[in-house]
């Protein structure tokens, strides 16, 4: 019975050290866009975990889970989100971009001749600028304002 059970701990600590090896801890910034100023109290939110940036921006969060989203909402500012997910030690990021579309009041002529002209405006939604810093447990995040 003892050696059953130290064979189960044993399977149990190699499946946390090796099968948990996708997105444990998150750390990293919030700044602003323009100014590359630090944006504090930022919700962050990554897997069910959520935190808030500090007075210098930063942040750290803890996850379990290969395939994952962190979403960054400050008011005033475009939300970020992006889905990560691991397989084979592999990380593919997707970002969420919200495209959106204006009409202009009156077409846009983009030539003398008036063959080419534009009739509406396109804008993204949410912020999509992001660095990794050093190590890819380590994350720079650029909100923009609305």
């Amino acid at each position: 019975m003892k050696l059953f059970i130290k064979t189960l701990l044993i399977i149990n600590s190699l499946a946390f050290l090796f099968g948990c090896e996708c997105y444990p801890v998150r750390k990293g910034v919030i700044v602003d866009d323009l100014t590359h100023m630090p944006i504090a109290n930022a919700q962050i939110q990554f897997g069910t975990s959520k935190t808030l940036s500090n007075i210098n921006g930063q942040f750290e969060i803890s996850s379990s889970g290969c395939d994952l989203k962190m979403i960054v909402i400050k008011d005033k500012y475009k939300p970020f989100a992006f889905n990560m997910s691991s397989k084979n030690k592999k990380t593919t990021i997707e970002l969420d971009n919200e495209i959106k579309y204006k009409d202009l009041d009156k077409p846009k002529y983009l030539s003398s001749d008036s063959s080419s002209y534009l009739i509406s405006k396109s804008y993204n939604n949410n912020s999509v600028h992001f660095e990794y810093m050093g190590t890819s447990d380590s994350i720079k995040i650029y909100l923009e304002k609305f």
